[in-house]
């Protein structure tokens, strides 16, 4: 039987259910932050164009008006998104925080997901810096949000994930190092997960459906062989389906996209959907504790 792993060492504004977790302390400030994040926005919004429009231009550059208007709304949209960024972050952390006390996890305002995973540290990082460490089915976890930004040249590409880390027993990693599954949709990014990379054999199942939302890949060095004992049958059929969840006496299936890499011991599950409410965390965690678990039985 193995082991269980060792402690592994997002402008938009914040969903309701990240004021619902909250105590009644903190939805009072929480209101408070939201409002002042609106009426920041709406200021922004009529200070740029009223400046734009009262700008004075010569009647033979009436035509520019429009170009002048937007450019000023432009201007001071940017100036009012930087304290509105802050407060989302402010919001969102604590409500991060209030949910991982109510579950038995810590939560961490100055360690970010990529604390220690080389595989998230490639390339510049930019964004949250928290994240929540904790115990899900015995299997220990690290989650939170994460931000890659690809650069070459001129051209910038940014993408936002949510990341759950395991870091897996020495053996079991080993076994299944080089193994790669990817929601079809994320294969393009040049972000350090998701990525397709070169060398890598793109392998096909019997079933359409899994090709069809998801490519997976195993690294030269690996076989075949382990990748079809790590996607069984019924991993196959949560990956097309859903993952079933149960709370109390009800089951539900979970639908999140879910792809996975692995570099040496960790295990880096994502979800290219930056702005998760607290509930869709939660989900989120459920699904990759699952992927987690089936590394772990196929080991023994």
């Amino acid at each position: 039987m193995a082991t269980d792993p060792h402690q592994p060492t997002p402008v938009s504004l914040p969903e309701p259910e990240f004021v619902e977790h909250a105590d009644a302390h903190d939805a009072t400030r929480t209101r408070r932050e939201l409002r002042a994040a609106r009426w920041l926005l709406v200021a922004g919004t009529v200070v740029g164009l009223a400046v734009g429009i009262s700008v004075p231009l010569p009647t033979t550059d009436a035509d520019m008006r429009l170009p002048v208007v937007l450019l000023s709304w432009f201007a001071c949209m940017l100036v009012v998104l930087v304290p509105v960024s802050r407060l989302v972050r402010r919001i969102r952390g604590r409500s991060l925080a209030k949910w991982a006390r109510s579950n038995g996890h810590r939560y961490d305002p100055d360690t970010g997901v990529d604390a220690d995973v080389p595989l998230l540290r490639t390339g510049t990082r930019s964004g949250p810096t928290h994240s929540v460490t904790g115990v899900r089915d015995g299997i220990p976890f690290r989650l939170g949000p994460y931000q890659h930004t690809f650069m070459d040249g001129a051209d910038v590409e940014t993408r936002s994930y949510n990341v759950v880390v395991f870091t897996l027993p020495t053996q079991v990693a080993a076994r299944f190092a080089g193994v790669h599954v990817r929601p079809r949709h994320m294969t393009q990014a040049r972000g350090a997960v998701g990525r397709r990379l070169d060398g890598e054999s793109i392998v096909s199942f019997e079933s359409e459906k899994l090709d069809r939302m998801y490519s997976v890949s195993i690294d030269p060095a690996q076989d075949q062989l382990s990748l079809y004992e790590l996607l069984d049958p019924s991993l196959i059929v949560e990956l097309e389906n859903g993952f079933e969840q149960a709370r109390g006496d009800t089951r539900r299936r979970l639908h999140h996209q879910v792809g996975w890499e692995q570099q040496a011991s960790a295990l880096v599950c994502f979800c290219g959907c930056p702005s998760m409410g607290i509930d869709q965390l939660d989900e989120l965690l459920t699904i990759s504790t699952a992927i987690a678990r089936n590394y772990l039985d196929e080991s023994t």
